[in-house]
């Protein structure tokens, strides 16, 4: 996760374009952690959802300036996953 953020300042520095820089290392990351966790038909569907995921926690760590915030949210999401997989 760290290694992430720093990927991204550090686009963000050399190419001057944002939305790349956020983009670019979001989607290399979700589509790492989906092909290790994710196994089956819904494996594009659930690397979408990552990357997605992703973004928002981006967002959050924007706007809030804080890391508490994103971490607190990433951990409800993690929550719901595993609520979710229980049904």
């Amino acid at each position: 996760e760290n290694m992430k953020l720093m990927g991204m300042l550090a686009l963000s520095r050399k190419t001057g374009i944002a939305w790349l820089s956020v983009a670019l290392p979001v989607g290399i990351w979700a589509v790492l952690h989906g092909y290790q966790a994710y196994v089956g038909p819904y494996m594009w569907i659930l690397i979408l959802c990552a990357f997605l995921s992703g973004l928002i926690l981006f967002f959050v760590l924007k706007q809030t300036e804080s890391l508490e915030n994103a971490i607190i949210s990433h951990g409800l999401y993690n929550s719901l996953v595993v609520l979710s997989s229980l049904t």
